[in-house]
C-alpha cells in the first residue's frame, strides 16, 4: 500500500489537514517519517511549482498522490453543482489548472466539498452535476489523469454520501477515468455499515482517507480500524491510504502518530 498525507501552504487549524506551512518543507518531514507520498491542498495551482515539487519528489522517493480541490470552495464558494452557468465556467477553468497541475506531477485530483450542494430540484441539480463532470473528465483524459469523487457526509453536502451513491453515479454516467474516494470520517457518519460496504464497490476505490471518528488522527478516537483494515484486505485494497485529519494536538505530532499507526494496522 501507499502511505500519503495531506499538506498545504495555508495554515487553518479548521481544516483536515495535518502539515501546513512552506509545501516543499512538508513534502521533507513526510518522506523523513516514512509517508510514500502527499496529497497537495492549494487554493491556486499557479502557487505550486511544478518543477520544483517534481525534483524533489524524485530525490526524496516519494509521490503526489492527488491535488485537493476543497480549498476553491472554502475561498470562492464555487462548486460543480452551481446552478449559475457564468460561475460554473470561472470554476471550469480553475479545475483545468488543477488537472494541468496533476498532469504535470503524475496526480489525480480529488473533488470532494466541492460538489456544493444539490437544489430542491434535485434531478436538474444532478443533471448539471453529471455535465459539469463530463466535460471536466473529457479534460483530464485528455491530459491522462484521473478524477477521485468523495463520499462526504450530510452535514458537508446533501448528496453522494455513501459510497452506494458515488459508485451509481460513476456507472450510469459511463465515467472511465473517475473513481470513489471513501473517508473513514465520512463512512462512519454515512455507511450503515462501513466494514462490509466495500464489497459493492470495491472496483472502483481508487484512494482512501482516513481519520479517526473526531477526525483526529487515526487511533485518536474510537472509530474500529480493525475490522476497517480487514475489510480492505479482504477486497484485494492495495492502493493509497492518506491520512486527512485534524492537526491536533499539532501537525507534526499528528503526523507520527499517523505513520506509526499506519505501519502497524496496514503494513502488513
Amino acid at each position: 500500500m501507499v502511505f500519503s498525507i495531506a499538506v498545504s501552504e495555508i495554515i487553518n487549524k479548521n481544516a483536515p489537514v495535518p502539515l501546513t506551512g512552506d509545501v516543499e518543507e512538508q513534502i521533507r518531514y513526510a518522506a523523513s517519517l516514512g509517508f510514500d507520498g502527499v496529497e497537495i491542498h492549494t487554493p491556486s495551482p499557479e502557487q505550486v511549482d511544478a518543477d520544483r515539487i517534481r525534483t524533489l519528489c524524485r530525490e526524496l522517493g516519494i509521490a503526489v498522490t492527488t491535488i485537493g480541490t476543497g480549498s476553491i470552495f472554502g475561498k470562492f464558494n464555487l462548486s460543480i453543482a452551481d446552478p449559475d452557468p457564468v460561475r460554473r465556467e470561472v470554476l471550469y477553468s480553475m479545475l483545468t489548472e488543477y488537472v494541468d497541475l496533476a498532469s504535470e506531477l503524475g496526480s489525480k485530483i480529488t473533488i470532494g466539498s466541492l460538489k456544493g450542494n444539490l437544489s430542491p430540484d434535485r434531478d436538474a441539480s444532478l443533471d448539471i452535476v453529471r455535465g459539469e463532470l463530463k466535460r471536466l473528465s473529457s479534460y483530464a483524459s485528455g491530459k491522462g489523469v484521473k478524477i477521485l469523487l468523495e463520499a462526504t457526509n450530510r452535514y458537508e453536502n446533501n448528496y453522494f454520501n455513501t459510497g452506494d451513491e458515488v459508485a451509481s453515479f460513476i456507472r450510469s454516467a459511463g465515467f472511465g477515468n473517475v473513481g470513489i474516494l471513501m473517508d473513514a470520517f465520512h463512512m462512519n457518519i454515512e455507511e450503515e455499515d462501513p466494514f462490509t460496504c466495500f464489497e459493492n464497490y470495491g472496483d472502483l476505490i481508487w484512494h482512501i482517507h482516513i481519520a479517526d471518528n473526531n477526525r483526529h488522527f487515526p487511533g485518536g478516537g474510537s472509530f474500529d480500524f480493525h475490522s476497517f483494515a480487514d475489510e480492505i484486505r479482504r477486497i484485494g485494497y492495495d492502493g493509497i491510504i492518506s491520512v486527512e485529519c485534524l492537526p491536533y494536538p499539532d501537525g507534526k505530532t499528528a503526523a507520527v502518530r499517523s505513520i506509526g499507526f499506519m505501519n502497524e494496522f496496514f503494513r502488513a
